[in-house]
């Protein structure tokens, strides 16, 4: 699980969660550069989200891991004020979203809500994803897992277990074939689409030619 949760407090200490906007491709080496230059006293996890997707290569599918909000890293956070200034070192593009007349406007507790709908406790099982964290230079996984869907007799999307099954009113498309569903979701007041992976339950080519 995370290490703070949104509202946790510890004394008198409350830790909310922030959002940076980066330069996409650049989240690994801005978190690394976070660790090493920003006293951990700072904040408390820093991290991006990871989709898996199922992608067909030369008739086979294969696992795939991309970001699923490229150019956003979440990070946690109970004296934003003194972690903005620490921000400034980074030699890198760093834009803290929500601030707004001086003061920090932190994630909802609707928005850290989908956030840990789709991660489920996929964050505490990092150790076992030691060969694709080396392969993708993370410290820590974040991992949207892949969600697994029904099609029924008369072509009814029916999600059966997986991180969609917390947000189903979120979804706003299947794309079968690709096997990803897309979304509509709220990050710092804004509607921002994401696509999450899908794997059909049962014979999915037999299901899928019924369902188009």
């Amino acid at each position: 699980m995370f290490k703070f949760r949104y509202n946790f407090i510890l004394g008198r200490r409350v830790i909310m969660y922030y959002v940076l906007q980066v330069s996409p491709g650049e989240e690994i080496k801005i978190e690394r550069l976070i660790i090493n230059i920003i006293s951990s006293d700072m904040y408390g996890e820093c991290f991006h989200l990871l989709r898996h997707v199922r992608k067909k290569f030369r008739g086979k599918w294969v696992d795939i891991y991309e970001k699923l909000l490229p150019g956003y890293i979440f990070i946690t956070s109970d004296n934003i004020e003194e972690l903005y200034v620490s921000l400034k070192k980074i030699p890198i593009f760093i834009n803290l979203l929500g601030k707004e007349c001086g003061s920090f406007v932190a994630l909802s507790v609707q928005e850290v809500e989908w956030v840990h709908a789709i991660l489920g406790n996929s964050s505490s099982n990092f150790n076992d994803k030691k060969e694709l964290m080396d392969k993708n230079k993370c410290g820590k996984w974040h991992e949207v897992a892949i969600s697994q869907i029904s099609i029924s007799n008369k072509n009814k999307i029916k999600v059966v277990s997986g991180p969609l099954k917390n947000i189903e009113d979120k979804i706003t498309k299947f794309y079968l074939h690709k096997r990803i569903a897309e979304l509509e979701v709220e990050l710092m007041k804004q509607k921002v689409t994401i696509y999450m992976g899908i794997e059909l339950v049962g014979d999915m080519d037999e299901e899928e030619k019924a369902y188009n």
